[in-house]
């Protein structure tokens, strides 16, 4: 699962890393004028990019399990219900702490509509 909250996993991080992936069309036409040439035109391959932004999407949830397991956090995944104070049911197995941090995410629906492929 992915640990980072919605801006790392979502929204800031994904969606910055799409616009700046936009702005080269419009830097490779500017060259031109500056003595840049090019054998051919310039082709965008939309799922390198993904890849891509998968791949650094999962670089920066790896760098926060690591910052939890460095302070000795025990990152458990799964459906949880809360039972007491300090015992979880997370599908079907009890957990039991002094402290239990309980971040509850969400998962988005993308409709099935034409383009929804390229929705992040």
């Amino acid at each position: 699962g992915g640990v980072g909250g919605t801006c790392v996993l979502r929204g800031c991080v994904p969606k910055k890393l799409l616009v700046y992936a936009s702005k080269y069309s419009h830097e490779f036409e500017e060259s031109c004028g500056f003595g840049w040439n090019y054998e051919a035109e310039p082709k965008h391959d939309w799922s390198t990019l993904i890849a891509n932004k998968n791949a650094e999407l999962q670089r920066l949830t790896g760098i926060y399990k690591n910052i939890l397991k460095n302070a000795d956090v025990t990152l458990i995944e799964g459906r949880g219900k809360v039972v007491d104070p300090h015992t979880v049911d997370v599908d079907g197995k009890l957990y039991s702490a002094k402290n239990i941090l309980i971040s509850v995410g969400g998962r988005p629906f993308i409709p099935d509509i034409p383009g929804s492929e390229y929705a992040i």
